[in-house]
């Protein structure tokens, strides 16, 4: 009887929006980001999947079509110079911008990480809000509620996949030291997770 295949040992890589920021507004990653998810997707020892939390997915949108929206009064004098309508409407830039985040997710080979807002304890979460406990940022303004629904993402993933570090290891990558600590803290006792 044949000996079967042992399965290889999986990386989730899960990103935050600081990592991925560009300047560039048709790009949904940055070029190194890019390049990194390209040079190590194809690993025959290991299966990497790359993830990007809804909330993130939704905020580099936002981002993307103000960069557009910017662009418009341009295209409104470009139209009057030309005597020509190019008939491009907020609604078509929102069209555009999301095709160009669903092709950049499908190209990158991207999983979108959703979170089931019936698994979050929201009394805990209006608690940290109301009192800037991590990942709520300390201040008179309540900052962090899209962190807050990256950590419950990270959660949420770790608590569906396998506990074993041989098997599955999971790595946060942000550049934002509130959200950094929070996830460290509150997963401090699995073996399998990295921030």
């Amino acid at each position: 009887m044949p000996k079967k295949k042992k399965a290889n040992p999986q990386l989730l890589v899960i990103f935050d929006t600081n990592v991925l920021f560009t300047q560039v507004a048709s790009d949904l990653v940055r070029k190194e980001i890019s390049t990194l998810i390209d040079e190590n997707s194809s690993h025959t020892d290991i299966d990497i999947k790359w993830f990007l939390p809804s909330v993130v997915v939704d905020e580099r949108r936002y981002q993307m079509r103000n960069k557009a929206f910017n662009l418009l009064p341009s295209i409104q004098k470009l139209e009057r110079l030309l005597g020509h309508n190019l008939n491009i409407t907020e609604d078509i830039l929102i069209q555009r911008v999301n095709d160009a985040v669903n092709n950049s997710i499908s190209a990158l080979n991207i999983n979108e990480l959703v979170v089931d807002t019936k698994e979050i304890d929201w009394e805990t979460l209006i608690q940290r809000a109301c009192f800037r406990n991590p990942p709520f940022e300390a201040g008179e303004k309540e900052k962090g509620f899209r962190d807050s629904i990256i950590a419950e993402a990270v959660f949420q993933l770790l608590k569906t996949s396998p506990s074993t570090p041989a098997i599955c290891r999971l790595v946060l990558v942000t550049d934002d030291s509130v959200l950094s600590e929070f996830v460290e803290q509150s997963t401090a006792s699995a073996k399998n997770m990295r921030v």
